[in-house]
């Protein structure tokens, strides 16, 4: 007669192993999904840093600067559309340097029934403030 083998896993060690991972996914996957979001609002933050510092490039230029600068500087940002202003010469400059659409992940900055965000410069001490506030529908391109 041939011996049998204690090769491998029995039935009950499988099941208990798969037990522990079920309650491991169970506890963890609520943390994971916060640093998912938490990863998302970075990643939206830094885009929004990342059009002041266009912005400030633009008005590096005399001529976008003198006449932004008279109508006041507003910039308005829609998800899923290019980035526009107040000021044409100011719009034109920022999709040049910019020429793709703004596209958010994070629930904080997704765009929330027509909502824009509208981002207004103000410059105190020389340095330009970024200073985003949600607003209906003004600069939809």
């Amino acid at each position: 007669m041939k011996k049998w083998d204690d090769k491998g896993f029995s039935l009950i060690e499988l099941i208990i192993v798969i037990a522990i991972m079920a309650v491991l996914m169970v506890v963890l996957t609520p943390f994971l999904l916060n640093y998912v979001g938490e990863a998302r609002l970075q990643k939206d933050e830094a885009a929004l840093n990342e059009i002041l510092h266009t912005t400030h490039i633009a008005l590096s230029v005399d001529r976008v600067y003198n006449e932004s600068h008279s109508t006041g500087i507003v910039v308005y940002i829609n998800d899923g559309a290019k980035i526009s202003s107040n000021s044409d010469v100011l719009e034109t400059e920022l999709q040049r340097l910019i020429p793709d659409v703004v596209e958010f992940e994070s629930k904080e900055y997704k765009s929330r029934g027509g909502e824009t965000i509208g981002v207004t410069y103000s410059n105190p001490h020389g340095r330009f403030i970024l200073d985003p506030s949600w607003v209906d529908g003004e600069g939809d391109s």
